[in-house]
């Protein structure tokens, strides 16, 4: 068995001094968690999604200034029934005036009627990029929201390209924020019924949370060159938790069949990290 390699010296270094390999893992994943405070981890851009011919064609528009500025529109409504005109013209007097009231909003158009008066929409134009506009529309998505509060009997909703990317970010972060707290619990439900016991079993589960905490942390430099488009610390979660107690998993199972062979506890670890690349299998060693 070779023990040149990084990760058989590391595993065999761990097993005979345990309580320093513990110690270095925690101070590491401290380390990752405060870089992470510190450093502020960086958000896709509109310009990073310009890749292909629509790419190249969305640079040569804003190099000619010829972009749309960014805008929102507000649709107030009656439930399909015709509005009363004089209701909601003075909703929308009021939306126009907190609307002006906010620094990213360029101007406010005049509110624009259906021809069936079932419907009135009101164009709102946002100063700056898409970018800007991703970064402010929070602050019009508020307003919007206090308008319909106060006037539950109409229907006031706002889209746009800021909103409706919000609104897509904000789903997708839900839901896999729901199946966070799915997986985790499960996992270690499952880790429980594996091993019969509360430590054996909480071990793969805090290894792997552990190793999602050191990867985020050390993200947030890495984010300068890789900006997150919104997922990042889903994802990592995810995928995490899984590899990091499948290995676990690996790793105890090749240690045990070593020690059933009559290998040492340290040359079992040893042979197991040796074997991290054949999984689930169980070759003759010398």
């Amino acid at each position: 068995m070779s023990r040149g390699s990084v990760t058989v010296r590391a595993a065999r270094w761990s097993a005979t001094h345990p309580w320093r390999a513990i110690g270095l893992w925690l101070l590491l994943v401290v380390v990752a968690v405060g870089m992470s405070a510190v450093i502020p981890k960086q958000q896709t851009k509109d310009k990073d999604n310009w890749v292909g011919q629509s790419g190249v064609a969305s640079q040569l528009i804003e190099q000619a200034n010829l972009g749309e500025r960014p805008s929102e529109t507000i649709l107030v409504t009656d439930a399909g029934a015709p509005l009363n005109r004089a209701a909601a013209t003075k909703v929308m007097n009021q939306l126009s005036q907190k609307m002006k009231g906010i620094d990213a909003v360029s101007n406010v158009g005049q509110p624009v009627w259906a021809e069936n008066g079932k419907a009135a929409l009101l164009p709102i134009e946002l100063k700056g990029t898409a970018d800007d506009a991703a970064d402010n529309v929070d602050k019009l998505l508020a307003a919007t929201a206090d308008a319909q509060r106060a006037h539950p009997d109409l229907s006031i909703e706002q889209t746009g390209s800021a909103s409706l990317d919000k609104g897509i970010w904000k789903q997708v972060g839900s839901d896999l924020a729901r199946a966070e707290k799915l997986s985790l619990p499960i996992t270690f439900a499952l880790m429980l019924l594996a091993f019969g016991a509360l430590i054996a079993a909480g071990i793969p589960v805090l290894l792997a949370f552990s190793a999602v905490g050191a990867a985020l942390g050390f993200y947030a430099p890495l984010s300068y060159l890789f900006p997150d488009g919104g997922s990042v610390a889903n994802v990592v979660l995810l995928i995490g938790m899984a590899v990091g107690v499948d290995y676990s998993l690996f790793y105890l199972k090749r240690e045990r069949e070593e020690r059933r062979r009559g290998r040492s506890p340290i040359d079992a670890v040893e042979i197991a990290a040796a074997t991290s690349d054949t999984r689930w299998s169980s070759p003759a060693w010398p």
